[in-house]
């Protein structure tokens, strides 16, 4: 995450754990270092995630089943999920946490994000390597937050600007989102997610 002009790094580690059987369907499970559960699965119209409990560790953790793929994937699929400027949040949380114990931070209306599938054969290089064939999923909303304690007090509107790229036989490979806040008293935040590296199942621990 970038944010105040400084890059905060930190690193995620998922085990893949296969198909198992959860809640009376089959999912394919994955675990990251801190013990947390995500189930993905497959209806006839998406595929879906989610998440055993919240974590720290996934900063846009949810327990709800969230939308992440259309099961026929084409060039101009388009749909709309109701999400959260969660990176501004995060970084306000810690800044506001610093300036005053009684913090306030507060979405005034829903963001409604417009998402769409701009590609199906994007190339994409991460520390992981290049993958091709990629989808690429382009994302965009607006929001109203209103933020209280230290320095920061009123209503700002927040803009989001969501990337995301899916490659054959890997899965997310590459997010990155920026929230910016158009009269720049609260500075944009951006968050970027890269994979760094696969590992065999033997080598994993």
């Amino acid at each position: 995450m970038i944010y105040k002009r400084r890059s905060i790094e930190s690193k995620l580690i998922i085990e893949n754990l296969g198909k198992e059987s959860y809640d009376g369907q089959t999912v394919f499970t994955k675990r990251n270092h801190a013990g947390q559960n995500t189930f993905f699965f497959q209806t006839k119209d998406a595929i879906l995630r989610n998440t055993e409990e919240p974590s720290l560790d996934n900063i846009d953790s949810s327990n709800e089943n969230h939308f992440i793929l259309p099961t026929n994937i084409k060039t101009g699929d388009a749909w709309q999920l109701v999400s959260r400027p969660y990176v501004m949040e995060h970084a306000l949380e810690y800044e506001v946490a610093l300036q005053t114990s009684t913090p306030g931070l507060k979405l005034s209306k829903p963001l409604q994000m417009d998402f769409q599938i701009e590609s199906v054969n994007e190339t994409v290089e991460v520390p992981a390597g290049r993958f091709s064939n990629c989808i690429k999923i382009v994302g965009a909303g607006t929001c109203y937050m209103s933020a209280s304690g230290g320095n920061f007090s009123g209503s700002v509107e927040i803009n989001v600007d969501h990337k995301d790229w899916y490659c054959p036989g890997v899965g997310l490979t590459r997010t990155e989102r920026t929230e910016t806040d158009p009269s720049k008293m609260i500075e944009a935040v951006t968050y970027l997610l890269e994979l760094e590296e696969i590992v065999e199942p033997s080598n994993f621990w």
